[in-house]
């Protein structure tokens, strides 16, 4: 196993373990799904951890104002990017960089081409009815 597959697994499981504390404390998720680098497998050691969380509408909204994540995430002094980013460093090695979407907008949007691209290959980690999985195949 090359040390390129070993920082993957490792970033995977990280990714995998957070997923399933967050679906546990925020019953609204509609999913979870890994994106970029990770999702492609181009991952490295420099390589952010990147999370979608897919939300319904009014969760969303309520969300991009006054986000739980914030709190839930206070000791790793998380960053508030735009009101649909936030990212955060765990320890000295792990950059989490989360993305609030709205199901409902996503539907109705027209992606831009980083976004197809970012999301292309994305791993679903949880999904509702398989919300995400269609909506990603649409896009």
């Amino acid at each position: 196993m090359t040390e390129k597959s070993i920082i993957q697994k490792d970033f995977k499981k990280k990714a995998f373990d957070l997923s399933l504390k967050l679906k546990e404390l925020f019953k609204g998720l509609i999913g979870i799904s890994i994106s970029s680098s990770l999702a492609y497998g181009s991952a490295d050691e420099f390589s952010d951890i990147d999370l979608d969380l897919w939300l319904p509408e009014k969760i969303y909204e309520e969300w991009t104002i006054n986000c739980p994540l914030m709190d839930y995430f206070k000791e790793y002094s998380p960053n508030r990017e735009t009101p649909t980013n936030i990212s955060f460093l765990v320890g000295d090695s792990h950059k989490f960089d989360i993305a609030l979407l709205s199901v409902e907008r996503i539907k109705s949007e027209e992606w831009k081409i980083e976004q197809k691209a970012n999301r292309k290959n994305s791993i679903i980690i949880f999904d509702t009815n398989n919300i995400v999985k269609n909506l990603l195949d649409e896009k």
